[in-house]
């Protein structure tokens, strides 16, 4: 059986938004403390009551049954499985059944992030997540819980990321800074574009739009330097 610290992982895959503990907390109407216990180390015995685990699986419209949420027992998914998001819905759809074996809810956070010149926007609603074939992550090489569906708003890596498209992200590959998209952050900014470490000098960030300006900046200050994943997969609309 998992740990209930296992459980919430996969369901809310680091990097959490700002406040997010904090809103559990109010949520639950449990103690700060209690939550990071929750999202603690998972060595650790935490335990979360039914009640709690059905507001959290409500509220940020999880695809998992509450019971196995609170204790690991039961099925995962619900028999009935959530509604799909009507064309009139904000966000991503749902699929309508999800098999335990084969799809995992991966958590879309209430972020977007900046395509273009660096501006943050924090989203008030919550998101439904978005439901991968196991064997799709595994294929892009994330481990379990380190995958987060994230917001992009701009035109600096267009064609390749489109303005509102959602973009998977790889939050377990933060170190092999090669070229590819990374999502990352750097003095309260939440950006997307290619990364590539400069030895001894520090990281330089490329947008893929050749018409955007400015095309690349090096960033040589790093201690407010993030990188929060991989971005290995990318959806809009038509």
């Amino acid at each position: 059986m998992t740990t209930l610290q296992n459980r919430l992982a996969e369901m809310f895959p680091e990097p959490h938004p700002r406040g997010f503990k904090t809103g559990v907390a109010s949520l639950c109407g449990v103690t700060p403390a209690s939550v990071s216990n929750w999202f603690g180390n998972p060595e650790k015995v935490a335990t979360i009551s039914r009640e709690n685990a059905e507001k959290l699986v409500s509220n940020y419209r999880l695809a998992v049954s509450p019971a196995w949420l609170a204790e690991g027992k039961g099925p995962k998914y619900p028999v009935e499985a959530p509604r799909p998001v009507g064309p009139n819905d904000t966000g991503a759809p749902t699929v309508v059944r999800a098999l335990e074996d084969d799809f995992v809810a991966v958590r879309r956070a209430d972020v977007r992030f900046s395509n273009g010149a660096g501006e943050i926007f924090y989203e008030n609603d919550d998101k439904p997540p978005l439901v991968f074939r196991m064997d799709f992550l595994r294929k892009l090489g994330i481990k379990s819980g380190k995958a987060v569906v994230v917001d992009s708003k701009g035109i600096s890596n267009e064609p390749k990321i489109r303005d509102r498209s959602v973009v998977l992200v790889n939050a377990g590959d933060t170190e092999h800074l090669d070229g590819d998209f990374f999502a990352f952050r750097y003095d309260g900014e939440l950006l997307i574009k290619r990364l590539e470490r400069v030895p001894g000098v520090g990281i330089l960030a490329t947008a893929e739009n050749s018409s955007f300006r400015p095309k690349s900046r090096l960033y040589t200050e790093l201690n407010d330097f993030e990188v929060i994943g991989r971005c290995v997969w990318e959806g809009a609309e038509l």
